[in-house]
């Protein structure tokens, strides 16, 4: 019996008239509030097992807290003396939100309470009784009385980077590119995600949302034929007689979020709020001469080191793409905001003279920083599979766009160490694409 069928299995309750009015007045107050959701239909009664069979019906009874079956061939009879309220060991309690003709009042059971919404509460073993018809107060997956206070979701977020900026930094003896900032190609990275939701309306909830992923460690080296090979877009930093060279990089991404989540129909669920991003990184190139040059350096370093914080607004849609009423159900996210970025970065070099010609040595660092407009979106697909009542496992896929940001290997060509300047290229992008999987518990 799918959560749907089991809804049809309840008519409306006949309540004594002071909770009926006292249910009406609440709901009443909480209209000219304008608390509630679009679209007010059916009311929701869901049982959902951590297996399969578990959401079948139990034997009829009248007792509170028992499953009681009511759908014949012909559907639902109009009237019938028990009610659907709680599958025992279920993945989440059924709940009843009903009333009489013109008021919605009712009972509502969850797995640790069972209350009146009026404010009395109604003890197992009570007798119900229900007639015809039936009022929604919230659409799915929102529930009046089902679903918990709050959500707690803790994954692990594992995060490839595919589209490093193309800049060629060494050329081979014939002029071709031997060594591109693009070859780095980084392994994966990881690190935690932390999000709470707190309910405060049937259709309404709080967000906040953190994670932390580095460090995106890439490596790559100059070919062993080829050379000797000389150096290009490092700003005033000339030599043609490279030996060896590496490329090393890393970066960082953390994001804040919190967001305030209103559902707007069954399966849709809006948000907006406020987010912080940030996206460090920095790329290292070091370099052997093959030969004593004027200065009789033996080797030398040069380093981009960027950092951008990002401040915004966004809007989102969080989606229900499958629920057949078992323990897996399967959502889409995507969100996107216009941010400000306060860019910076920070060029440093430096030698080794060759043995008797001094200690190494640094050239003066030269910085640069700007306010920047960028973009920052986000999209993925989760998958929950609920093991508990409380606790569900979870696997998803997620990106993440940035536009608009300072990369390390653009900032290189703009150093003029000579007259200490530089300036800061903020016309980069990072796209980042990865799996996370982790638990989700609610009470």
């Amino acid at each position: 019996m799918n959560a749907h069928a089991v809804c049809e299995d309840v008519a409306e309750k006949s309540v004594p008239a002071d909770m009926a009015r006292d249910r009406a007045d609440h709901l009443g107050h909480r209209r000219q509030a304008g608390l509630f959701c679009p679209g007010l239909a059916l009311v929701m009664l869901v049982v959902l097992g951590p297996w399969p069979a578990a959401a079948q019906a139990a034997p009829a009874s009248d007792e509170y807290g028992h499953v009681v079956d009511s759908m014949g061939v012909g559907g639902p009879p109009e009237t019938f003396d028990s009610v659907l309220l709680q599958a025992p060991g279920s993945r989440q309690t059924a709940a009843a939100v009903t009333g009489d003709s013109n008021d919605e009042a009712g009972l509502v059971a969850t797995d640790d309470a069972r209350e009146w919404l009026g404010g009395n509460f109604a003890a197992d073993g009570d007798r119900v009784t229900f007639s015809a018809g039936l009022q929604m107060l919230c659409p799915r997956p929102c529930r009046d009385g089902c679903d918990p206070l709050w959500s707690v979701q803790v994954d692990a977020l594992m995060l490839w980077r595919t589209n490093m900026e193309s800049v060629p930094l060494f050329l081979n003896s014939a002029g071709g590119v031997a060594l591109d900032a693009n070859q780095m190609q980084p392994p994966m990275a990881a690190g935690p995600r932390v999000s709470v939701l707190r309910k405060i309306e049937p259709c309404v909830a709080i967000e906040g949302s953190y994670f932390n992923v580095s460090p995106f460690a890439g490596q790559k080296v100059l070919p062993e034929t080829g050379g000797p090979f000389s150096m290009t877009n490092f700003g005033d930093l000339i030599f043609d007689d490279v030996e060896q060279g590496r490329l090393n990089s890393s970066a960082r991404i953390q994001s804040a979020e919190l967001n305030w989540r209103q559902a707007v129909g069954p399966v849709i669920t809006c948000l907006a709020g406020f987010r912080w991003v940030q996206w460090n990184e920095q790329m290292a190139a070091t370099y052997q001469f093959a030969n004593a040059n004027p200065a009789n350096l033996g080797s030398g370093s040069t380093t981009a080191s960027t950092g951008n914080d990002l401040y915004g607004g966004q809007f989102g849609v969080d989606a229900m793409l499958w629920d057949r009423g078992g323990p897996w159900k399967v959502t889409g996210l995507a969100k996107a905001g216009v941010y400000y970025n306060r860019a910076y970065q920070n060029s440093t070099a430096g030698f080794v003279p060759l043995p008797g010609f001094g200690p190494p040595y640094e050239l003066p660092s030269v910085s640069a920083s700007k306010d920047q407009i960028a973009f920052v979106g986000e999209a993925g697909l989760n998958s929950t599979y609920w093991l508990k009542s409380w606790l569900a496992w979870r696997v998803g896929y997620s990106l993440f766009w940035l536009n608009g940001v300072a990369v390390a290997p653009q900032q290189f060509a703009l150093a003029s160490y000579g007259a200490g300047t530089t300036t800061i290229n903020t016309n980069g992008s990072v796209f980042l694409h990865g799996l996370t999987t982790g638990l989700e518990a609610r009470w």
